[in-house]
């Protein structure tokens, strides 16, 4: 909280920071005090404050008579230019009931209230302070909406997706509770030449359910500003390939829906209703860029001791999440119905994306970027399981090197 006091009487400005300070708790050095409108103007193109308390009548430089000419000078510029920084309310003072009434048009139009003072009572000073408890609970509502926490990094297996993520070097401490049922450990990782806070936590189970609980309770405690989720996934669709790494451009339930009873029939029929929720868009255009570093994507292979024959690629593609694991390729079929497109297919980032679209201010970038570890069909197994974790959790670290610090903010 930082408030500036334009105002030339002395008696005055030690009454105002006397009482701030004494029945609010304000540090006194949060309360700046100028006595010319000059003065206050070369404070704010520098400094930015949540008040302004600014006498109606006041000098414009030391050898000047006060004015309101002055004030209202300095009000007009604060509002129509860009060289000022703006405060966040302005509260007119004067002592001179008859001032207040003749500059209303201008001071009743550019201030939140023009407060009356008085040299034998002190009720005017209960006024001001009001102003400054609101404008403190304001803040504390503000502070409470911010980012917390850079990157929250969520999986849904602790072996072999969180091994893959805690065997980055991010520097993780001992698990932690934030709460009794949920741990996480806490990292750091580079960006952008500075350091930045990393937290990871596994699901309980497998699913969107049970992700879209965890990522909702990790956002309301931690507050990211990036959510994520990688691991594996079953790759659909052509041209693809296991340890290929897919970021889910797109999301949805593709089990969600309407069973019927086809006409004429005893046969059971299924209307689909699926809703798709987009990725960030900050988020794929950086991971357009990234897709391009083949040199990159070869490093990751090659330091896989068992690696396949060929390298990974880098897809920005739709996945589609469903509630129960798939090894039946008529499933594959069914989603490639929804939309021809998709590439992936998996148990939890529609939870996940849901999570995040639908949290209260501030909301985090939420995607998923999982590695293909089989193909949900007859031939399921589990021996790619641990190179695709790998890979995802190593494209992951490269995507938040490069492109973390770079993100807009929001």
């Amino acid at each position: 909280m930082k408030i500036l006091l334009a105002d030339d009487n002395v008696l005055r400005i030690r009454k105002i920071v006397e009482h701030l300070t004494t029945k609010l708790g304000l540090p006194r050095e949060s309360i700046v005090d100028k006595r010319t409108a000059s003065d206050a103007r070369e404070y704010l193109r520098a400094e930015q404050v949540d008040l302004l308390l600014l006498d109606i009548l006041l000098p414009n430089r030391v050898e000047s008579v006060e004015s309101a000419d002055a004030s209202i000078t300095l009000l007009t510029e604060i509002v129509e230019k860009k060289s000022l920084k703006k405060p966040t309310k302005v509260v007119g003072i004067t002592a001179y009931a008859d001032v207040a009434a003749s500059q209303s048009k201008y001071f009743g139009a550019e201030t939140w209230v023009v407060v009356e003072t008085s040299e034998v009572e002190d009720g005017w000073l209960d006024r001001i302070s009001n102003c400054v408890a609101y404008l403190l609970s304001c803040v504390s509502q503000t502070e409470a909406r911010s980012y917390q926490t850079d990157v929250v990094v969520l999986t849904a297996l602790k072996d072999p997706e969180m091994i893959a993520i805690r065997n980055l070097p991010w520097r993780w401490g001992a698990e932690e509770p934030i709460d009794d049922s949920t741990f996480i450990s806490r990292g750091t990782f580079e960006s952008g030449g500075a350091s930045h806070s990393v937290v990871c936590a596994v699901a309980e189970r497998m699913g969107m359910l049970s992700t879209a609980l965890l990522a909702a309770k990790l956002i309301e405690k931690l507050r990211p500003r990036l959510l994520v989720m990688p691991g594996i996934c079953a790759g659909i669709g052509k041209n693809i390939r296991e340890g290929d790494v897919i970021f889910a451009d797109c999301a949805w339930d593709y089990q969600s829906g309407k069973f019927t009873t086809v006409a004429s029939t005893s046969l059971e029929g299924f209307e689909i209703d699926p809703h798709m929720i987009q990725a960030p868009r900050e988020v794929s255009t950086r991971i357009d860029q990234l897709q391009a570093d083949e040199e990159m994507l070869t490093r990751i292979w090659r330091r896989w001791p068992e690696r396949p024959s060929q390298p990974p690629k880098l897809v920005r593609a739709p996945v589609a999440s469903g509630s129960a694991v798939v090894a039946d390729e008529r499933v594959v079929t069914n989603v490639l119905r929804q939309h021809r497109k998709a590439k992936g297919l998996e148990m939890e980032l529609y939870g996940l994306y849901l999570a995040g679209q639908t949290c209260d201010s501030p909301r985090p970038y939420t995607f998923g970027i999982k590695a293909i570890c089989d193909f949900a069909d007859g031939k399921k197994a589990d021996g790619y399981q641990k190179y695709a974790a790998y890979v995802s959790a190593e494209v992951l670290a490269e995507f938040l090197k490069r492109y973390y610090a770079d993100l807009p903010r929001r």
